[in-house]
């Protein structure tokens, strides 16, 4: 009877472990879903967010010049920017509010079902080589203004990290409307001419004021006059 009450303890015991085991790996191959969808979310609306141009600002410096307060106005202006950083630095969210989705300040927590989980959106500034490739680490002297790095991190019930998606963000359009202070794109005026260049932060040149300008600035213009 006792060798029998033994073996019978053995399977038993074996049988829950298998049980457990399955059991655990169901919960947690769930919640690993759950937080794909979220990131892949995330990312659907930051690009969304990007290609989103109001009367206010351009879409792209909602990004580039994320917002400062927990629930901004959205204008998208530099001039009082939040800051940005690498993972686990400077949260921001992206809500759904009057059917558009904004960005705003803070990590968020998101619950499905009886399961609550914590959503993060964290944005770097990106540089490139002179060969015009992404840098493992960022190099101001060598900042790209018309790139992102968009990390999306989602942490589940159980704390235990984490699913986090890191995707690389563009400027495709390269046009510059309200506000001045946001990042924009010239062409070289100087062209071979003999003057001193001027060089600016994105790379291309134009030739120093001499005093002797004689123009006529229209809205979106400059029209030189012949002498």
């Amino acid at each position: 009877m006792l060798v029998v009450i033994a073996v019978l303890g053995i399977v038993a015991g074996t049988i829950g472990g298998i049980f457990y085991a399955n059991q655990r790996g169901s919960i947690t191959g769930r919640q690993q879903t759950i937080e794909a969808s979220l990131v892949q979310e995330a990312l659907e609306a930051v690009k969304s967010i990007v290609n989103s141009n109001d009367a206010t600002s351009q879409g792209w410096n909602r990004i580039y010049c994320p917002p400062d307060v927990v629930e901004p106005d959205e204008g998208g202006t530099c001039s009082a920017a939040g800051a940005k950083g690498a993972p686990d630095a400077n949260p921001y969210k992206v809500k759904v509010v009057g059917s558009v989705w904004k960005f705003y300040q803070g990590a968020e927590s998101i619950t499905i079902g009886t399961e609550t989980y914590i959503r993060a959106v964290h944005i770097e500034n990106v540089s490139r080589d002179s060969s015009g490739q992404i840098e493992s680490s960022y190099n101001a002297s060598n900042d790209d203004p018309f790139t992102q790095k968009i990390s999306v991190k989602v942490t589940p019930p159980s704390g235990t990290p984490i699913v986090s998606i890191v995707s690389f963000i563009t400027r495709s359009v390269k046009k510059q409307t309200s506000p001045s202070q946001a990042p924009a794109a010239q062409s070289d005026w100087s062209d071979g001419i003999n003057c001193t260049p001027v060089v600016t932060s994105f790379g291309t040149e134009y030739c120093s004021s001499d005093g002797n300008e004689d123009v006529t600035i229209t809205s979106g213009s400059i029209k030189i006059h012949t002498q």
